[in-house]
């Protein structure tokens, strides 16, 4: 009886054993695999416009780290082919759309989370980049935003013809987090998380 006894503490103990296991290799393996999401700091609402005056003007600049970054060519292409109209000019345009990429590069958890906190117009925190002098060795989670103030002008014209814009403003934070990550595998993720708040509001 003691040794039946015996046995079935042996066999729950490596049970237990064997599920807390498992549950710390998923645990490991989630922390290797990519997580992008991306945060608008403010809800924008356009009113719908008919086909006619589905025209839009880019403006956009990247005063960021890293200038080789660019979302024209893919922002211009979708805008197409949701059946807007890009224009050369303002004066042309039913909607503008002014963006800068400000920020584009690795920070700390510390510093992502104050720019999920940020608002259009707001400077960038600066936060210091942990030293790897400390421990070589180990796998460390390593992530990448990039940060851009973006405005849409949305044309009025009154029953007198006059024109006046409505004015939208919000800052885009694009988030990428994975154990050592590398900002090549990062960054079309981040651009598209950026495109795609950009279309979800027309």
């Amino acid at each position: 009886m003691q040794y039946k006894n015996f046995r079935l503490i042996i066999l729950g103990f490596l049970s237990l054993i064997l599920f807390n296991g498992c549950a710390i290799t998923q645990n490991l393996i989630g922390q290797r695999e990519l997580v992008t999401h991306t945060k608008m700091s403010s809800a924008v609402f356009l009113h719908p416009a008919p086909s006619i005056q589905r025209t839009v003007f880019l403006n956009i600049k990247n005063t960021s780290a890293h200038s080789e970054l660019s979302i024209t060519k893919p922002l211009r292409n979708l805008f197409r082919h949701d059946g807007y109209r890009i224009v050369d000019s303002p004066n042309q345009a039913y909607y503008i759309v002014d963006l800068n990429m400000l920020q584009a590069g690795q920070v700390t958890a510390e510093q992502s989370q104050l720019l999920l906190n940020s608002d259009y117009g707001d400077a960038i925190p600066k936060a210091e980049m942990p030293s790897d002098a400390d421990d070589k060795t180990s796998a460390k989670e390593v992530i990448y935003t990039i940060t851009t103030d973006l405005q849409i002008s949305e044309r009025v014209q009154t029953a007198d013809k006059k024109i006046y814009w409505n004015r939208y403003q919000t800052r885009i934070i694009s988030i990428a987090e994975k154990v050592d990550l590398k900002f090549n595998e990062a960054k079309s993720k981040l651009i598209d998380g950026i495109i795609h708040s950009i279309l979800s509001v027309f």
